[in-house]
């Protein structure tokens, strides 16, 4: 389902967790950065999902980061699962 067709199933201006198209570029500015990639592999991520990082889209990093209000909303904690996608 592309971006155009959210506004249809789900009312993204009333959403709990909104996130800004800023963050979401903010992300993909940041990972693709030799100073993100860096950071990420100083956090023990491997060459092969370093490799992938350039396949994320704007949905591949909005979605995990509207997951964090989401689970502090609902009150989650290691003992639940909030499980998003990270498209292309």
């Amino acid at each position: 389902m592309g971006d155009e067709h959210v506004p249809w199933v789900h009312p993204v201006r009333s959403a709990s967790a909104p996130v800004d198209d800023l963050d979401g570029v903010r992300v993909l500015r940041r990972i693709n950065e030799p100073e993100g990639k860096a950071y990420l592999a100083a956090l023990g991520a491997g060459t092969p999902q370093m490799q992938k990082l350039p396949l994320l889209g704007m949905s591949g990093t909005c979605n995990p980061l509207a997951a964090i209000p989401v689970a502090r909303c609902w009150e989650f904690d290691e003992n639940h699962v909030l499980f998003t996608v990270a498209p292309p």
